[in-house]
Parts: structure tokens; C-alpha cells; sequence
């Protein structure tokens, strides 16, 4: 790991609310997002991680955590008794889903009886599937492991056959995908329903409902957006898409969209510390208006 260097310590703390930075304990230890270089980019003000640390961070060093988590749980439909913690740029310690790379969510909540996992969105999109993108580098530059429909086919890199090719890789996703949305894992589906930007949110919904087993818990997954005309996100939880593919969930866990200003209008609803928050929205808003104007 690329030791960072004091000047960029600063860049990043000037673009994070004051009252998140205690919750960052290791500067240097942190999963900061990084550009094609490399290079940390937290500093920037369209950076989606500062934006989603300024909020959470805020939430999980504020004394009034609970009750904040609590209103929050309710509005999910879920048990608000707390105790409540919080964790960024979580990814899960015990691998449920057997991935090389465990799916790392923006921010986590859990209690004794839930867990929310926290996707954050702010000029761009979800993540799409990347096996049927051609490999870029390495002795398999250039392949492509699945074509792209959920059929019987031989991936050339693993040589192994198989309707998925995470799958034909040991990863679990359709261990719970198929539950989650109502699909048989044995048939074929042209095509793969998990190929676009239902990718993302699959694997979220399985990392929750692999730990809501886990746990024996009640879960939900949450996509936070910039609520703005124009933004990726933002245009598509207004999207036809985007209903279909809500509305083909079969939970546990839910999937809800909710913008930052519903996050901040619900935290100065349930604490007593209104200065604070209201402090936190006007930095917020300051920093969308700079990128979105």
C-alpha cells in the first residue's frame, strides 16, 4: 500500500465535513477510491466517497446515532431498537458469497435484529457485470468469458462450463439471486437479467441476504443518491426501469432509493442536535451545487 503523503491528507480532510473526520481512525489504512492511476480522488468535489462519508461518517460519531438509525429503520419497515454502529467502506470479513473480492459497500448499519447496507451514488451510474467485457490486460487480453446471455457456455479463461461464469468461479450470487427475484438458477434467461445495471444492486441484495441468514436478522438495501436533474441516479430511480426491477424483488431484504436530502430531512427530524445537521446539509448542498451547476 502507497503511503500517502501529508499534502494529500489535507486535500482529502478540506473536502470532508469537519464532524466526519473522527470517524476515519487510520488515514493512511483507509480504502480511499482511487483514479486509474492509483491516486486517491477523495479530494475532488464530485468524489461520490466524501460525499457518503460526510453523511455517514457524521452518523456514526454523533452521540445521537440511535436515534437518527432508528427513524431511519422505520421508514425501511424495519426493528429500530438499537443499539445501532455503522461502518464505511465495508466489505464482508467471512466471505458468505465466496467472492475473490468481497462486494464493498459505501456504508453499513446493523443492530442486534438488522442490517442496512448503504449504496451511494453521486454523478455516476451503477456498476455493471464485467464478464462479458473483453479482458484489458494480461495473457487474456481480449477474451470474453460469457457472451452475455445466462445459458450453457464454456468460459475460455477457466475453461469451465456453465450458465454464469462467476458461478463456474465458486462466487455465490446465484445462490440468492434467483430467490431474490423470482428466477429458476437451472433455466435459461435471454438476457442474463444481472448482465446491465442490475448488476450492482444483485450483489448487493445478496451480500445482505447472505448475511441476514447469517445474522438471523431483518435487512434492506438502501441506494443513496443526489437528488439533481441530469445525474445518472437521480434520473434513474425515476426511470420505468428502474420500477420493473424494484417491483420484481421478492424479499427480504427490500431495496429502497433515497436521496441525500431525505437522509439529512430524516436526521434532523429524529435529533435533538438540529445545528449540526443543518450545519451538514449546508456543506453538502454547497459541494452538489459547485459540481452541478
Amino acid at each position: 500500500m502507497t503511503k500517502l503523503d501529508s499534502e494529500t491528507i489535507d486535500q482529502i480532510q478540506a473536502n470532508l465535513f469537519p464532524a466526519s473526520q473522527p470517524a476515519i481512525s487510520d488515514w493512511q489504512g483507509f480504502d480511499w477510491h482511487k483514479d486509474r492511476q492509483g491516486r486517491p480522488d477523495t479530494m475532488l468535489a464530485k468524489s461520490s466517497q466524501a460525499l457518503a462519508i460526510d453523511l455517514f461518517g457524521c452518523l456514526k460519531v454523533a452521540d445521537d446515532r440511535n436515534l437518527v438509525m432508528a427513524d431511519l429503520a422505520d421508514c425501511l419497515d424495519l426493528p429500530t431498537d438499537g443499539p445501532w454502529e455503522l461502518g464505511l467502506e465495508w466489505t464482508d470479513p467471512d466471505r458468505l458469497l465466496r467472492e475473490p473480492r468481497p462486494t464493498q459497500v459505501d456504508a453499513i448499519a446493523w443492530s442486534p435484529q438488522a442490517v442496512v447496507l448503504f449504496e451511494c451514488k453521486f454523478t455516476e451510474g451503477p456498476g455493471n457485470c464485467s464478464q462479458p467485457k473483453p479482458i484489458q490486460a494480461g495473457r487474456h487480453r481480449g477474451l470474453v468469458q460469457c457472451d452475455g446471455d445466462y445459458h450453457p457456455q464454456r468460459n475460455p479463461v477457466t475453461e469451465t462450463e456453465g450458465r454464469c461464469a462467476l458461478t463456474g468461479k465458486g462466487i455465490r450470487y446465484w445462490d440468492h439471486a434467483g430467490a431474490l427475484f423470482g428466477l429458476d438458477p437451472e433455466a435459461d434467461h435471454r438476457p442474463c437479467p444481472f448482465r446491465g445495471e442490475g448488476y450492482q444492486w444483485m450483489r448487493n441484495l445478496a451480500t445482505c441476504r447472505a448475511l441476514m441468514e447469517k445474522r438471523g436478522v431483518a435487512g434492506a438495501v438502501v441506494g443513496v443518491y443526489v437528488d439533481r436533474p441530469g445525474l445518472l441516479m437521480a434520473d434513474k430511480v425515476r426511470s420505468e426501469d428502474w420500477t420493473r426491477m424494484v417491483e420484481s424483488i421478492l424479499p427480504p431484504p427490500v431495496l429502497r432509493a433515497m436521496s441525500y436530502d431525505q437522509m439529512l430531512a430524516v436526521a434532523k427530524t429524529a435529533s435533538p442536535d438540529t445545528k449540526r445537521w443543518r450545519q451538514l446539509e449546508i456543506w453538502m448542498t454547497n459541494k452538489i451545487d459547485q459540481v452541478c451547476d
